[in-house]
């Protein structure tokens, strides 16, 4: 626990001195006062110079606040392992009394555990829409796993911070499957579950249409993301070997 703490201490000052870090560590609270503060105002102003209600896509907002967070977070933890591969720190944590596999853990159980719980936190004080307890607690879980799979992603693919950023960016193009379940109105949506974010909006729409189908998308999503994060996770540790 000594060791954790002293890994914590470190992450934060690495936090503290890039503006992009610190921008992603408060994400949750910003996104927060988006939906609560601007998301309001603009709804407004759609509705008065167009006449028409954004409030019908809210579920979909609120579907997709889900993503953000594990996105955020992964991205962060990514770009930390980066900034200790850069410094030779790897190779000291191995002869510690961490060692590297529990170097490992950390990184990939504290983006999980931060995403799950700011998920939750995002979706409860969003006010958009809300889905009963027992549906959107599997959701979230299962959303959480995307940021220990782009922590990896980050870490086995990119060389240094540079390229981890650039990766970053590409990512955003998983983001176009869940757009695209949502916008497309025929069974050629599934086309899109090659992704693992779509699972994520899918079972959360089905769980606030009350569709007997949100155990499909359940299911779906925890075969995608845990053959992704089985993936990752032995491409990691072939990489540091």
């Amino acid at each position: 626990m000594k060791i954790i703490w002293v890994l914590l201490k470190g992450d934060l000052k690495n936090i503290r001195r890039d503006a992009i870090l610190i921008l992603a560590f408060f994400a949750p609270l910003l996104l927060i006062l988006v939906t609560n503060l601007a998301l309001p105002v603009v709804r407004e102003l759609v509705n008065n110079q167009f006449s028409y209600d954004i409030a019908v896509h809210y579920p979909f907002f609120s579907a997709f606040l889900l993503l953000l967070i594990p996105l955020l977070l992964g991205a962060l933890s990514g770009f930390l392992i980066l900034e200790e591969k850069e410094s030779g720190l790897l190779m000291f944590f191995s002869v510690t009394p961490l060692t590297r596999k529990g170097y490992f853990y950390y990184r990939i159980f504290l983006p999980y555990f931060l995403g799950a719980l700011f998920s939750f936190f995002v979706s409860y004080f969003s006010n958009l829409v809300t889905i009963p307890l027992w549906f959107l607690s599997p959701l979230v879980l299962i959303a959480a796993l995307e940021a220990p799979m782009i922590t990896l992603f980050l870490g086995t693919f990119a060389t240094n911070r540079v390229e981890g950023l650039a990766f970053s960016k590409g990512l955003g193009v998983l983001f176009a499957a869940p757009v695209a379940g949502y916008l497309v109105d025929s069974n050629w949506h599934f086309a899109a579950g090659f992704a693992p974010p779509y699972w994520v909006t899918q079972g959360f729409l089905a769980a606030y249409n009350s569709q007997n189908i949100f155990f499909l998308y359940l299911a779906g999503g925890i075969f995608v993301h845990l053959a992704f994060l089985k993936f990752f996770i032995k491409k990691y540790l072939d990489s540091v070997d």
